[in-house]
C-alpha cells in the first residue's frame, strides 16, 4: 500500500535559563493518512549538541513518557475514523523545552473518490487510483478494469455493414472494430441453411474497411466476428436479385404475319455473361439475345425474358405485345384539271413513308384507325387528308397543280433610238413592258457601256402600254441606255444597249463659266470602284469561320450596296465636271463627293478575322418569358398594372415549349478599306423549327450590359424596335452585331422568345362577363374605325369636361352612378335601334367607366342589363359585317369576303353564348356561300 510521507524538519532553539541547550529536535516522521485500525508510526529524532544525554530530560508521546534517547519509534491510536492528532513534547525537570502538536487522517477511502476500498465491504476496486471506481466509464482496449465491474469487458470488437441490402456481385463493404495487434475470424453465414458461405481472417490496424466479394447465391445472410472469445454477430443483411434488362421490340405492337425483333438492352446485374430464354406466348421460344418473331393471329401476348447468370441466378422481365389486323390501303394522287395519275409523289402517312408509281398509286399496310395523309410533290401544291381505315381500301386525293411562271418580260426599247443625235439637255426617254405577272422595271444609263447607273425605277408598271420618263442635264457625250425588269416569279429580263449622242453647240454652251473638277477626287472615286470590285471577286476566298461571318453579316449585299451609292456618286462626279454649276458652289459640291467618299471606304469591310466562337443552346425560363411578356405588353400601349396578363403570359409559356434557340457568338474584327479596325460580337441565334407565321414574333430582350441602348446595335436581321431593350425579328433567324468584344455569360442574360402577336387582355377591375367585337382596319368596316376614333376624343371629353373623373372616384355616389348607368343603357339603346352603332359604343365605354366604382351588390344589380346591351352591340355589328360579305361575294370579290369572314370567326369565341346562338345560323349560310362562291 502506497503511503504518502510527510517530513516536518523542527528546528527549536531552547534557551535555558538555569543551564546551556544539550539537545535539539531533527525530525518528527509520521504517515499523515492511515486506514483504520492499520499501524501508524512515529518517529522521533534528535540531535546531540553538547555533552552526553542528560536524564534529567524527558519526551512525551502521544501522552506516552518516554526517556530520553537518540531515537524514539511508537505507535498512534486508529481506531476512529476521521482526523486525529498526537503532540510531542520535550521537557527539563519542571519546564518545558519543545511542544507541538501534529494531525493525521484515518479512512477507509484513501483515494477519496467517494468509494469505500473492497477491504472495508466498499466497490472500490483500486482505491489507490480515484480514477478507478464503480462510477467510473470503462475504457476501450486499456487492460484496466475502470469501472470496477468484469462484466463490461475492456475488450470490444463489433463489425458495421454499410447498408442492409446488396445485389448479386456486390462487394459488401464493412467497418470491422477489434483490439490493436490481433487476428480476428469473420465468419458469414446463410440463415436458412446455417452454412459458413465466406470466412476469413482479418488483421491489420483497426478499425478496418473490409470489402467482401464471392456471395453468389440471393438470401439473407449474416456476420459473426470472434475477437478472443468475444462473439459480434451483425444482424440480417439480404443478397437480392440485381439482374437487369429491358426488352425492346420493333415494331411496338406488331401486325400480323409482320416480323418483328425483339432485342435485350441493358443486360446486367449477377455474374455474366448470361443465358438467355424468350417466350412469346403463342408457345414458341428462342435461345438467342436478339431474335425475330412473327404472330400469325390477332390476340394480345405476354412476351417472357428469362435471363441467366454464370452462377444459376435467374430473372424474368416481361412485356405486353397486341398483334393488330391490318388492311391493304392505297392512296392514290390525281391532278385536279384532267384526272391524270401522278407519280412520284410522296406520301406520309403518320411515319410511313412511300412514293406513288406511275399511276399515281401508294400502297401502305395499316391497321383500323384515323389517319392524316399529307402528299408533297414538287409541281403540285401541297394535300392533306383525314382518313378512317377499317378495311382494305383505296382513297383519291385530287392535287392542284402549282402554276409557275416561266417566261421573263417582254420589253422594247423606242425613244431614243440606236446611234440618235440629241441637241439639248433634258431628254424622254420611252419603252414598252409586259409580262402575265406583276413586274418591276428600271432605266439604266451610261457613258462608256460598261458601268452602269440606275436613273430611274418603276415599281407599278402598266402591263403591255408605254411608259415614259424625262432625265435633265445631259451635256456633250456618247450616251448608252438600257432597261432591266423583274416579275414576282423571279424571272430576269433586259435589253440590249442602245448608244445616244448628246452634242450641244458652242452657241448653246456661251456664257457658262465651269471648270473641271479636281483630278484627285476624280481618281478617287475611280480607285475605290475598283476596290469594291476587287473586294467583290476575292470575297469567295473566304473560308471556314470567316465565310459564315461574311454570309451572316450579309457582307456580299453591303459591299454592292456600296457599289451602287458609288454609281450614283460617280453621276454626280460627271454631273459637276460637265454640267453648268455656280462656280461659288463648286468646292462645296466637291468637298461634298469627298466626304461620300470616306463613308463609302469606312463603311467597306475589307478584312474578317475571327478570334473566337461560342454556342449554347437556350430554354428561357417562366420568370424570364413573363417579364418579356409584360414588356411586350406595354410596348403594345398596354399598361400591365391594370389588366390580368395572366391568360396571355400562360399562353406564351405553352408555345415556347416548342422551340429552343440556338445561340452561336463570334469574336470579330474587322478591316475596313481606309484601313480603320473595330472590334465586334457578332450574335447569331435561330429558333429551332421555327417558321414564320403573322399571329406570332420573334422577341429578343437584349440587357444594358450588352449595349446601353439598342440604336448602338447593328441589326441585320429584319426587325423592329418595339420598346428599348425589346425589338421583333421577322423571320427565323435573328443577326445583329455588338460594338466590343462581349463575354460569353453576358448573352445569357438576352433571350430570344416566341410571343402572340394577338394580345387580349381582360381589365383586373373591368366589366366581366361579356364584351363588345373589336374595331376592324380594313376597308369593309370603315364606320367602326371612325367610331374608334370618336370613342377616343369624345371619350376624353366625357373625363374632362363632364367630369368622369369626380363621379368615378366619388364612393358616395353609388345610387347616383347605377342611375347613370341605367340611363345610358336606354340612350344607347336608343342609337342601336337607329343603326347609329357608333354613338351606342361610345355610351358602353362611359357605362364601364361608371360600373367600375359601384360597390359589388350595385354591380350585380346592372350586370344583366349591361350584359343585354353588349350583345345588342355586337348583334349589330356582325348583322353589318355579314351584310358585307354577302355583297362583296355577289361582286366577286370572295378574297375580301373571306377576310371579313375569319375575322367574324377569330372572334366568335369571345362572344356570350346567347349571341353564339343567334349568329350560328348565319356564320353556317355564310360559310357555304364564301366556300361556294
Amino acid at each position: 500500500m502506497k503511503r504518502l510521507s510527510l517530513i516536518l524538519a523542527l528546528i527549536l532553539c531552547i534557551s535555558i535559563v538555569s543551564a546551556s541547550t544539550q539537545w535539539d529536535i531533527e525530525d518528527v516522521v509520521y504517515e499523515n493518512k492511515v486506514y483504520l485500525n492499520d499501524t501508524l508510526s512515529v518517529n522521533v529524532t534528535l540531535i546531540e549538541i553538547n555533552g552526553t544525554v542528560n536524564e534529567t530530560y524527558e519526551w512525551e508521546i502521544g501522552g506516552q513518557l518516554f526517556n530520553l534517547s537518540n531515537n524514539i519509534i511508537t505507535d498512534l491510536d486508529t481506531s476512529e475514523l476521521g482526523e486525529q492528532n498526537f503532540e510531542v513534547k520535550l521537557t527539563l525537570g519542571n519546564s518545558t523545552v519543545f511542544e507541538e502538536v501534529y494531525y493525521y487522517n484515518v479512512t477507509t477511502d484513501w483515494d477519496n473518490d467517494g468509494y469505500q476500498a473492497i477491504i472495508f465491504g466498499g466497490d472500490d476496486c483500486n482505491d489507490l487510483n480515484e480514477s478507478i471506481s464503480l462510477g467510473a466509464t470503462e475504457i476501450i482496449n486499456n487492460g484496466i478494469d475502470d469501472d470496477c465491474n468484469p462484466l463490461t469487458p475492456d475488450i470490444v470488437t463489433d463489425i458495421n455493414p454499410t447498408k442492409e441490402r446488396y445485389g448479386l456481385s456486390e462487394a459488401i463493404k464493412v467497418e470491422v472494430i477489434a483490439l490493436p495487434g490481433g487476428i480476428v475470424p469473420l465468419a458469414i453465414y446463410n440463415v436458412v441453411s446455417n452454412e459458413v458461405v465466406y470466412s476469413n481472417n482479418i488483421s491489420g490496424n483497426f478499425p478496418l474497411n473490409v470489402s467482401i466479394t464471392g456471395l453468389k447465391e440471393v438470401g439473407n445472410y449474416s456476420i459473426n466476428l470472434d475477437n478472443r472469445g468475444f462473439l459480434e454477430e451483425l444482424s440480417q443483411f439480404e443478397i437480392y436479385n440485381s439482374l437487369t434488362a429491358d426488352i425492346d421490340i420493333a415494331p411496338n405492337n406488331p401486325w400480323v404475319n409482320q416480323e418483328a425483333i425483339f432485342e435485350v438492352d441493358n443486360a446486367g446485374g449477377g455474374f455474366s455473361p448470361y443465358d438467355y430464354k424468350w417466350t412469346f406466348g403463342d408457345g414458341k421460344t428462342s435461345t438467342e439475345r436478339d431474335t425475330k418473331h412473327t404472330y400469325t393471329k390477332v390476340a394480345d401476348f405476354n412476351v417472357q425474358l428469362e435471363l441467366t447468370d454464370q452462377e444459376g441466378n435467374k430473372r424474368i422481365f416481361s412485356e405486353g405485345v397486341s398483334i393488330q389486323q391490318t388492311y391493304s390501303v392505297t392512296i392514290i394522287a390525281r391532278d385536279m384539271a384532267n384526272d391524270a395519275p401522278i407519280s412520284g409523289a410522296e406520301v406520309i402517312i403518320d411515319d410511313f413513308v412511300e412514293t406513288t408509281d406511275a399511276n399515281g398509286r401508294a400502297t401502305f399496310r395499316l391497321t383500323d384507325d384515323n389517319y392524316h395523309v399529307g402528299i408533297f410533290d414538287e409541281d403540285y401544291e401541297m394535300e392533306s387528308e383525314s382518313v378512317r381505315v377499317t378495311k382494305t381500301q383505296e382513297f383519291i386525293i385530287p392535287m392542284k397543280k402549282i402554276f409557275r411562271d416561266l417566261t421573263p418580260p417582254q420589253i422594247e426599247l423606242i425613244s431614243p433610238s440606236s446611234e440618235e443625235y440629241f441637241f439639248k439637255r433634258d431628254l424622254d426617254f420611252t419603252f414598252r413592258a409586259q409580262d402575265g405577272d406583276d413586274f418591276s422595271c428600271k432605266l439604266m444609263l451610261s457613258d462608256n457601256n460598261e458601268w452602269w447607273n440606275e436613273r430611274k425605277v418603276f415599281t407599278s408598271m402598266a402591263n403591255g402600254t408605254d411608259t415614259k420618263v424625262t432625265l435633265l442635264g445631259f451635256e456633250d457625250s456618247d450616251f448608252y441606255w438600257k432597261v432591266e425588269c423583274i416579275d414576282d416569279s423571279g424571272n430576269v429580263a433586259e435589253t440590249n444597249s442602245w448608244k445616244f449622242n448628246v452634242n450641244l453647240s458652242e452657241n448653246a454652251m456661251a456664257g457658262v463659266e465651269y471648270k473641271l473638277i479636281d483630278q484627285e477626287t476624280k481618281n478617287r472615286t475611280n480607285d475605290l470602284k475598283i476596290q469594291i470590285d476587287n473586294l467583290l471577286s476575292q470575297g469567295t476566298s473566304f473560308s471556314g469561320l470567316q465565310g459564315e461571318v461574311a454570309t451572316l453579316i450579309e457582307w456580299r449585299n453591303s459591299l454592292n450596296e456600296n457599289k451602287r451609292k458609288l454609281d450614283i456618286l460617280t453621276s454626280d462626279v460627271y454631273n459637276l465636271r460637265f454640267r453648268k454649276v455656280n462656280n461659288s458652289n463648286r468646292v462645296e459640291m466637291s468637298n461634298n463627293i469627298i466626304e461620300r467618299i470616306d463613308l463609302i471606304l469606312a463603311d467597306s469591310v475589307a478584312e474578317i478575322v475571327v478570334s473566337g466562337t461560342e454556342s449554347f443552346v437556350y430554354y428561357p425560363t417562366s420568370n424570364e418569358l413573363g417579364n418579356i411578356s409584360r414588356r411586350f405588353i406595354e410596348a403594345q400601349g398596354y399598361d400591365p398594372t391594370l389588366y390580368n396578363t395572366n391568360p396571355y403570359e400562360e399562353k406564351n409559356e405553352a408555345l415556347q415549349s416548342k422551340y429552343s434557340a440556338t445561340v452561336n457568338l463570334f469574336h470579330i474584327k474587322f478591316t475596313y478599306l481606309d484601313g480603320s479596325e473595330k472590334e465586334f460580337t457578332l450574335v447569331h441565334k435561330v429558333m429551332d423549327s421555327f417558321t414564320p407565321q403573322d399571329n406570332i414574333s420573334l422577341v429578343e430582350y437584349i440587357p444594358k450590359s450588352i449595349v446601353e441602348n439598342a440604336d448602338n446595335l447593328q441589326i441585320i436581321s429584319d426587325n423592329e424596335l418595339l420598346k428599348d431593350p425589346l425589338i421583333r425579328f421577322f423571320g427565323g433567324d435573328v443577326v445583329y452585331l455588338a460594338p466590343g468584344h462581349i463575354e460569353f455569360e453576358e448573352f445569357q442574360k438576352s433571350h430570344l422568345v416566341v410571343m402572340n402577336n394577338e394580345v387580349f387582355l381582360e381589365e383586373r377591375n373591368a366589366i366581366t362577363g361579356f364584351s363588345v367585337m373589336g374595331l376592324f382596319t380594313d376597308g369593309s368596316s370603315f364606320a367602326f374605325v371612325g367610331a374608334l376614333i370618336a370613342v377616343v376624343l369624345i371619350g376624353n371629353y366625357l373625363l374632362f369636361t363632364l367630369g368622369v373623373f369626380r363621379r368615378m372616384f366619388n364612393k358616395k355616389n353609388d345610387y347616383k352612378n347605377t342611375s347613370k348607368i341605367d340611363s345610358l343603357i336606354l340612350e344607347a339603346n336608343e342609337y342601336i335601334d337607329n343603326n347609329k352603332i357608333e354613338e351606342a359604343l361610345i355610351l358602353f365605354k362611359e357605362i364601364e367607366l361608371f360600373f367600375k366604382d359601384l360597390s359589388s351588390r350595385r354591380k350585380k344589380s346592372v350586370v344583366g342589363d349591361i350584359q343585354g346591351l353588349a350583345d345588342s352591340i355586337n348583334l349589330s355589328k356582325i348583322d353589318a359585317l355579314c351584310n358585307n360579305t354577302v355583297y362583296l361575294v355577289e361582286n366577286s370579290k370572295l378574297d375580301e369576303a373571306k377576310k371579313i369572314f375569319n375575322q367574324l370567326l377569330s372572334y366568335y369565341n369571345s362572344l356570350s353564348d346567347k349571341v353564339k346562338v343567334d349568329i350560328n345560323p348565319r356564320l353556317t349560310s355564310l360559310r357555304g356561300l364564301v366556300n361556294g362562291g
